[in-house]
């Protein structure tokens, strides 16, 4: 300040209040809301004069010159000094080479940014002089914007130049309409009626619309933009549309950029920012008042799928319409009404003041505006600015470090298809509005491999031919105990037959509630040898689920030992103690050659389900999901087990987990072996102990169990050759210090709910550079497909948020 003293102390606008709190804690680095207009300006120009006429607009708007208080005070404060000396600088470029004076002409301007503002030290705006020849000249105007708005800008420079012309002289402008009348007129409207219309409107949002969530402070030189031009052909049929529709341009854009939002983020009730003028039209003299008058407001949209787009616009329209009389509430107050503290991190502005070379100067001046440019900033990670013309211009303002060029250009592109659709045909139900172009969606559905047309099979008849292959290779370890191809092919038909004999038969259940052992593997075999699909059982779990399975699943036998059958027997289905002596004795007297059709009652048939498991569903109460013979021989049929034919798989799920299909079926119907983990309970010493003794090769691990083991017993991991692992959101950086560390094993992260017999689609993880913010889950197993939609049930573009669906292609 000049001189001590102030003349005014003033409230501040609620989007002063919100720049202000930004200012106070956005950390280290340049301020966002500096703002920069560049004047190219032709002619004779005599710069003491126009200093002169800089320093008149201060006098003449005092508000341009107001610091801002907040310590010592209930409220912030806008605090008018007496006097100010302005900042004015001048650089003198002339004589330098074109490219000399691009290039230090861009460095004083980011110089003059940077320098940025103490928000408690006015006026909180410079003027700066570039001389570039002798009758051209920069004029660059830099200030924050708790100063000033879009609109105020024509009006300033178009003043500036007037008193540039008149030496000075004031007389012939117009009376200046004082800020603080405007802040009056705030102050005068009625509270409680906009606190009541904002809480309206934003009654029942279930949270805030967020395309960033994670991302924190930008730091510096970390906002980019990309541009769209449409075309005006494109520009004309918005236009027409809008009068047909009764609908303005505004209203178009901003509905389409809902539209992407919802694809965006996958719900139907989504909230952005946009900036609305504030400037009361009852107010005199309003129209050429400087200063801060705009205001950002929420904007809630709530589209339904099955309504037109044209109605849907009109209903937005008049929603926003009642809110109108409001829009002066804060956006913190309207965010505290919502019951979110913060609502929306995307906002969509109309640049639609006259900011431009015509006019800026009087007529007849020698000075003439040659061109204007300018720079402005915001703190939210996307704003979507519209330009108005006879081509509309779609400009994203974007934070680098939160979104890639390539996203953002798609984007441009998603919200010009839109528009497109759009005045193609405005009735269209809104969930049928396509965001995929041709080329992209080419490249959405090329993600899923084609179909494989494989023969029809059985597991029992899959696993023949194993056993006619490697008759006398070992197919089950556990322990000291091990049974070949040909022993366990015997075993389990003896079984089969036992359980024919005990009434089970084609899509008949049965019950299993046996320890991880060999006597297990040749029960689940022996299961689907006689007709039946397997449902496992933990006789661990809580006594009432295991009723609830039992009385939901209706086996007609159960399988135990002497020591799981007190945990599973409900006293009304028969129990087959498998380890007791009378068992065994008639399992020894039954033949081993295969099951005949007529011996088991029917044939074997590849729709058959072969096994129940019981997932604890999404209510807590235990869901049963069957899986059919095919589902398992497509799921044992992918290529990637085509190199399994040597590998030692160990098994250490439960049977009750779907991971045991992968661990039992893939090594037996590839020929492989399964080594059996030691024991029901995880005991990593004795699991070095199994795969360093057997030579373990493959694994499946749960995420969590994949984390421990590479955090805390790296050498288990570095042991096997391939380890698949998924089930949870998976830890990037285990999955970067297993890769780094364990360089001769493979890694595969797996997905797939029990539905889809235990995996779906998979990836390989081959170097630790490969390896970003998550580890996707890759392609979909062999004929299946995966499909990432939107709420709407149309494809949603990569990186754009949906929900999986998983696609069969066989009939199971």
């Amino acid at each position: 300040m000049e001189q001590p003293g102030f003349v005014d102390v003033l409230p501040l606008s609620p989007l002063q209040e919100g720049l202000l709190f930004h200012a106070l804690h956005q950390g280290s680095g340049p301020d966002e809301y500096v703002v920069q207009v560049v004047l190219e300006l032709d002619g004779p120009l005599r710069a003491a004069e126009l200093r002169g006429a800089a320093e008149a607009i201060l006098r003449r708007h005092p508000n341009l010159s107001a610091a801002f208080w907040f310590e010592g005070v209930d409220s912030p404060v806008q605090v008018i000094p007496r006097s100010v000396t302005l900042p004015w600088a001048e650089f003198d470029l002339r004589g330098r080479t074109v490219d000399e004076q691009r290039a230090e002409r861009e460095r004083l301007l980011l110089e003059q940014r940077e320098a940025g503002f103490d928000l408690f030290d006015p006026p909180l705006l410079r003027f700066a002089l570039i001389r570039l020849e002798p009758q051209r000249h920069l004029l660059v105007l830099t200030n924050h914007h708790i100063l000033l708005d879009g609109w105020s800008y024509p009006v300033l420079f178009r003043e500036l130049f007037q008193l540039y012309q008149s030496g000075g002289d004031d007389s012939e402008l117009p009376r200046v309409t004082p800020y603080r009348e405007y802040l009056a007129w705030l102050a005068g409207q009625d509270r409680q009626a906009a606190e009541d219309a904002w809480r309206r409107a934003l009654a029942g949002l279930s949270e805030p619309t967020l395309l960033a969530p994670t991302a924190g402070p930008a730091g510096p030189g970390r906002r980019a933009q990309a541009t769209l031009e449409l075309p005006a052909e494109l520009t004309a049929d918005l236009r027409v549309l809008g009068r047909r529709r009764e609908l303005t341009t505004g209203t178009l854009v901003q509905g389409a950029w809902a539209i992407l939002l919802r694809s965006l983020t996958g719900r139907s009730d989504v909230v952005f920012g946009t900036t609305v003028a504030g400037r009361p039209p009852q107010l005199p003299g309003v129209e050429s008042m400087v200063g801060l008058f705009i205001n950002t407001v929420p904007v809630r949209v709530r589209l339904d799928p099955h309504e037109p787009l044209a109605d849907a616009l009109r209903r937005f329209r008049d929603e926003q319409a009642a809110l109108v009389n409001h829009q002066h509430l804060s956006l913190t107050d309207a965010g505290r009404l919502s019951g979110h503290g913060k609502l929306f991190d995307s906002l969509v502005v109309f640049e639609n003041y006259p900011l431009d070379t015509a006019g800026i100067t009087p007529a007849g001046s020698e000075l003439r505006a040659a061109d204007i440019a300018g720079h402005d900033g915001s703190h939210y990670p996307l704003s979507l600015i519209v330009f108005p013309g006879e081509k509309i211009v779609l400009r994203l303002d974007y934070r680098s470090d939160v979104f890639g060029p390539s996203t953002v250009e798609q984007l441009l592109g998603r919200l010009g298809r839109l528009l497109e659709a759009l005045c193609a045909n405005p009735d269209c139900p809104v969930g049928n509005v396509d965001l995929v172009g041709d080329v992209e969606r080419e490249r959405l559905l090329g993600l899923n491999d084609p179909a494989v047309v494989t023969p029809s099979a059985v597991v029992p008849e899959l696993f023949g031919r194993q056993v006619a292959l490697r008759p006398e290779a070992i197919a089950v370890v556990s322990g000291e105990a091990e049974l070949t191809y040909a022993e366990l092919d015997a075993r389990s038909n003896q079984l089969a037959r036992h359980l024919v004999a005990s009434g089970v038969g084609p899509e008949r259940v049965v019950g299993l509630a046996l320890p991880r052992s060999v006597e297990a593997v040749v029960a689940v075999l022996a299961v689907l040898k006689a007709g039946g699909a397997y449902l496992p059982i933990d006789p661990g779990n809580p006594a009432e689920r295991v009723r609830s399975i039992l009385r939901d699943a209706t086996p007609v036998l159960l399988l135990t030992t002497a020591a799981t059958r007190p945990g599973v027997e409900d006293g009304g289905t028969p129990t087959v103690v498998l380890d007791s002596p009378e068992v065994q004795q008639r399992l020894a007297a039954q033949p081993t050659a295969e099951l005949t059709d007529a011996e088991r009652g029917g044939a074997l048939h590849p729709g058959q389900a072969a096994y129940v498991i019981y997932t604890s569903g999404s209510s807590g109460i235990p869901k049963g999901v069957a899986a059919t013979h095919e589902d398992v021989v497509e799921l044992t049929g992918d290529r990637a087990f085509d190199s399994y034919a040597d590998a030692r798989v160990l098994v250490h799920s439960p049977l009750a987990f779907d991971a045991s299909t992968y661990e039992i079926w893939v090594p037996l119907l590839r020929g492989a072996r399964l080594v059996l983990a030691p024991g029901e309970a995880v005991d990593l010493d004795a699991w070095h102990s199994t795969i360093t003794r057997n030579r373990v090769t493959h694994a499946f691990l749960t995420t969590a169990l994949f984390n421990h083991l590479v955090g805390e017993r790296i050498e288990l991991v570095s042991a096997l050759r391939e380890v698949w692992t998924g089930g949870e959101v998976v830890s990037t950086q285990a999955f970067r210090r297993a890769v780094e560390t364990c360089p001769n094993t493979r890694f595969v992260h797996v997905y797939g709910p029990t539905e889809t017999t235990t995996f779906c689609a998979y990836h390989e993880v081959r170097t630790a550079d490969s390896i970003g913010n998550t580890v996707p889950i890759g392609r979909a197993m062999r004929n299946m497909r995966v499909y990432v939609l939107d709420g709407f049930l149309g494809l949603v573009p990569v990186g754009v948020v949906g929900e999986l669906y998983v696609c069969l292609l066989y009939t199971p």
